[in-house]
């Protein structure tokens, strides 16, 4: 148990996983669009329909997690290749001040 309270206060914030620690895309993928997808279509699946009724909400739904789930693929399987975490990423491909802003967005 010692050994995991150590990953977990340690981790992998500043630094690639290493080739042993790494788990699939698919696992990924499924994480990354369970929260993407799922989270707001919990938190504004009753106003929307409520406003524009049952079928333009479906139709709404589903664009919505279409949009989701190719961001969620695009992310996980940039994460997957360069085995970096949201967080790197964001600092990596925006700069410090711009991974703090993404980071700021998506807490």
């Amino acid at each position: 148990m010692a050994e995991q309270e150590g990953f977990i206060a340690e981790g992998y914030v500043h630094e690639a996983v290493p080739e042993e620690k790494l788990g699939s895309a698919t696992e990924v993928f499924f994480i990354v669009t369970g929260t993407l997808c799922g989270l707001p279509a919990y938190a504004l699946s009753a106003q929307i329909a409520g406003s524009l009724g049952f079928e333009d909400a479906r139709t709404a739904f589903w664009s919505a997690g279409l949009i989701c789930c190719v961001l969620a693929a695009l992310t996980s399987y940039a994460g997957a290749r360069t085995r970096m975490n949201l967080a790197m990423m964001s600092d990596h491909a925006f700069g410090l001040a711009g991974g703090r802003v993404v980071k700021t967005l998506l807490a």
